[in-house]
This record gives C-alpha cells, structure tokens and sequence, in this order.
C-alpha cells in the first residue's frame, strides 16, 4: 500500500539539522516511509509507530543508525513523520518526549 507523506513544520525543524549532519538521509528517510509495512515495524501507541532505517554515509546497519516515529492513519491513507534522531546522539526517546511530539503534530495537522 502506498501512503501520501504528511510533513508538518515541526518535524521539518526537526529534520533540518540532520539533513545538514547526514549525507543521504534524506533520500534514505523517503525509501523507509514508502517501504512502510505495519508488520514490519514496532506499534509503540496507538496508530504510531517506530521505524529504524539507515543511509549509506554511515557505513552501520539500522540497530545503530536513526529512529522515525511516525502516525499512520489507515482510513485517510497517510502517514504523518512524527519525530526522529539518530541512536548515536541519544540512546531511547521517553513516552512523555513522545507524546509531546505527537501532541503537536495533532495540533498541526488540525490546522491545516
């Protein structure tokens, strides 16, 4: 199945200082959305999942390499980038840090 992308500022500001850190990872974070498989992935909340994905730049494999928190929203066909970072700069994100990502990025998409 195939999902439309839904970026929202927040995760952008996000992105933003990685993409200038990590060669590649911009094409490497749009391959792991569109290979996005529910079974494949861990369901850590309701409709939010954690996916582990890697770029070449980095020579490591995904155990090492960057976290993608995201919402899937089956009925409306989307997927919704929620939070991200790479495991070398911190070890787990906490459940508050999430669902304050995710509070905002609700508010986001309901103003758009």
């Amino acid at each position: 199945m195939s999902y439309q992308i839904v970026l929202t500022s927040h995760f952008r500001k996000q992105l933003k200082p990685l993409l200038k850190k990590y060669r590649g990872i911009d094409k490497s974070l749009v391959d792991a959305i569109k290979d996005f498989n529910s079974t494949g992935n861990t369901l850590v909340g309701t409709e939010i999942y954690k996916l582990r994905f890697t770029t070449r730049s980095l020579h490591r494999g995904k155990s090492g390499a960057f976290r993608l928190y995201v919402y899937v929203f089956e009925m409306d066909n989307q997927i919704v980038p929620i939070t991200i970072y790479y495991k070398g700069d911190k070890e787990n994100l906490t459940t508050g840090e999430l669902e304050k990502h995710a509070e905002i990025i609700l508010s986001e998409l309901q103003q758009m």
